[in-house]
């Protein structure tokens, strides 16, 4: 079960363009609910510890959504605002957070189904977790296989090595016959909106 909660939590910024793919996260804290009361409880305190502690108080909790071992997720940042879950990146990305430490071990069937359908309901591929991510210096997602079946990744990856930049994946995205070596000190890709068309790119590459 995927329920909205948006109107419980903060949804500022707004996107200038929309989000290129999914983020995998985990928590590593573990609430070990069981209940929805349970869950919505942790959601709030991720919420406060997000603003009070991180201090992020013009956006709240970090996440786009979070998903618990239950197989019931929860949607708390509205997919056309900027969170803060990938530093530097948080304009490109769509963040979906599995409630748990999953350094050794993997999430529910149930919980990777509910990913599966939320990355489906926002139209976006997974393209990586956390620590895929170019200059993120983090273990986030843990050690499991987030990024082909039964994880949740909708496709294939669209690169044979995830440990590529997101620069690059998002260029062999536009221009399939870009060669392997591309990197970030070589390939600039962002969005260009223009005209009030947001799905414009501008793709430099040196």
């Amino acid at each position: 079960m995927i329920t909205e909660l948006y109107d419980l939590f903060t949804q500022t910024p707004a996107l200038i363009a929309p989000h290129i793919g999914v983020a995998i996260h985990h928590t590593v804290s573990d609430p070990e609910a069981e209940t929805e009361d349970e869950e919505r409880a942790f959601l709030h305190a991720v919420d406060d510890y997000h603003r009070n502690v991180r201090g992020w108080t013009t956006i709240g909790i970090g996440y786009h959504a979070l998903v618990f071992p239950s197989g019931r997720g929860y949607l708390v940042g509205k997919p056309n605002t900027q969170r803060a879950h990938i530093a530097d990146r948080n304009h490109l990305y769509y963040g979906i957070a599995f409630v748990g430490d999953f350094s050794n071990s993997s999430p529910t069937a149930a919980a990777i189904r509910a990913g599966q359908k939320i990355s489906e309901m926002v139209g976006l591929q997974v393209l990586g977790g956390h620590r895929d991510f170019p200059d993120q210096n983090t273990a986030c997602p843990g050690n499991w296989n987030y990024m082909s079946p039964p994880g949740p990744g909708l496709l294939e990856p669209m690169s044979p090595s995830m440990s590529a930049s997101d620069l690059a994946l998002i260029a062999r995205k536009l221009l399939p016959g870009l060669p392997d070596y591309a990197r970030p000190n070589n390939v600039d890709v962002e969005p260009l909106p223009k005209d009030g068309d947001a799905k414009r790119w501008t793709v430099t590459i040196r």
